[in-house]
């Protein structure tokens, strides 16, 4: 009875087993896939579940790229646009600095010049897919924070990030369609400070931080007399016009003078005596006090200040200083030598290197309007080295123009290397997953062939009986 259960569970075995392999044929005829279950063969699956990795990799990179050029090709059309600004402003400029223009067309053409900053500005917060493109890696906020005084923008500070936001394109390969605004749009180049005008300030030996085209302005506050001369001031010292450390020399007991000014008398009952230096500086003084002699130093004391903002105390320790700091509005500092500052007045600071587009724009345009009250010649000079700057603006322009379309070049070829890989990715998945449907159909066949000649013998020797024994 044993062997007949050995034979019993051999032939099932078989059976089973010739099922099986039929089940599994048919299914790799329907589904065309010669690998459906990890189970069918583990290594050939590890190898398809990697390359269809690769290429959802892949798939991915190709969202991402999309992404990245929108992101530079609405950069590239926006910088278009801001370079055809700087154009149109070049040309207004040119005919402003000709010299043929009035008040009245200078003030049309500011309008214009405002006109154009207003739009300059909304480009540079321009957004593509919810992001600034020109904040950088801070692309979720805007790339410019932008200040408005009756109804005019007065000031554009960059306040995005200075580091791109990097976007994988490829294997190990990175791209930003962020760009950073303060680098596209403004020089960075810095040169020495150049001061146009007559206060008598001059660069310091310092870095200055401060940046573009900029006012210094140089007001007297008072007079400090040495108390131990005895000198006062004079009844007309509003008048004073001193600026800057002079010497005052008293000799003899009865004569005065200001610097290597002329030598003046005096008597001891003159209330408004008035002095004058070498370079037309006038001081007026009271000398009833009874002056002693000696050399003293008289101090025009003042402040200076960039664009109106916090201004610099102008004293004694300050005219001696070869490096005085002044801030600016945006926070930079320029380096100023007060030890020759003498005069009031106005004066234009330019930063070579550092111009950027929208403060050049605000420059111009209040230049037009003449708001600091230039005279023609003055205004007029100012404008020329506008220019200056527009070109350097302009040129950087192209510069930066080329960066971004080198980028976009660089991920059209990246595209066509990805495509390549994902091409060459699925046709091996494929080939290790797809069944070859005619060595399929034979094996299936062969298979079916044996399932039957099994059931056959089987079904013989089970029922044999004694009487096929005894035959």
């Amino acid at each position: 009875m044993g062997s007949w259960g050995a034979i019993y569970n051999n032939a099932m075995y078989g059976i089973r087993t010739h099922v099986n392999r039929m089940t599994m044929l048919q299914e790799q005829i329907s589904t065309g896939s010669r690998v459906i279950r990890a189970s069918d063969s583990p290594a050939d699956a590890y190898q398809i579940l990697s390359l269809r990795g690769t290429i959802s990799d892949y798939e991915n990179y190709f969202d991402n790229i999309g992404e990245v050029e929108l992101s530079l090709q609405e950069g590239a059309n926006a910088m278009d646009t801001l370079s055809d600004i700087a154009n149109r402003v070049n040309v207004l400029l040119n005919q402003s600095a000709s010299g043929t223009y009035a008040a009245d067309n200078r003030a049309s053409i500011a309008e214009e010049v405002n006109e154009l900053l207003e739009q300059a500005t909304s480009m540079a917060n321009h957004k593509v897919l919810g992001r600034y493109i020109f904040a950088g890696a801070n692309s979720t906020s805007p790339a410019y924070n932008i200040q408005w005084e009756n109804n005019r923008i007065v000031s554009v500070d960059y306040q995005g990030s200075y580091e791109e936001r990097p976007i994988p394109v490829g294997p190990g390969v990175n791209y930003s369609g962020q760009l950073v605004g303060d680098r596209i749009f403004r020089n960075n180049v810095r040169e020495a400070p150049a001061f146009y005008g007559d206060t008598g300030a001059a660069v310091g030996s310092g870095t200055a931080s401060a940046r573009g085209d900029l006012w210094m302005t140089v007001n007297r506050t008072g007079t400090t007399y040495p108390p131990a001369s005895n000198v006062a001031a004079g009844t007309d010292a509003d008048q004073d016009t001193i600026l800057g450390n002079y010497a005052l020399t008293i000799a003899g007991g009865n004569t005065i003078q200001l610097g290597s000014g002329p030598v003046e008398t005096f008597n001891g009952t003159e209330t408004n005596l008035v002095l004058t230096s070498e370079d037309g500086t006038v001081v007026h003084v009271d000398t009833t006090g009874g002056l002693v002699n000696g050399v003293y130093v008289m101090t025009g004391e003042g402040e200076i200040s960039i664009d109106g903002h916090t201004a610099t105390t102008l004293d004694a320790a300050a005219y001696a200083d070869g490096n005085l700091i002044v801030n600016t509005s945006d926070g930079g500092i320029l380096y100023v030598d007060a030890q020759n500052i003498r005069h009031e007045g106005l004066e234009a600071v330019r930063i070579p290197g550092t111009y950027d587009l929208f403060n050049t724009l605000i420059y111009v345009r209040d230049l037009m309007l003449n708001t600091n009250n230039l005279d023609d010649a003055a205004q007029s000079e100012a404008m020329t080295r506008s220019l200056d700057s527009l070109d350097a603006i302009r040129t950087g322009f192209v510069q930066r123009s080329t960066i971004i379309g080198g980028r976009l070049g660089g991920l059209d070829s990246l595209r066509s290397t990805l495509d390549n890989l994902k091409y060459h990715a699925g046709a091996k998945a494929d080939a290790i997953e797809q069944a070859d449907i005619v060595d399929v159909a034979t094996d299936l066949a062969r298979t079916e062939t044996l399932y039957n000649m099994s059931l056959l013998a089987t079904s013989k020797v089970i029922s044999m009986t004694l009487l096929d024994y005894m035959r």
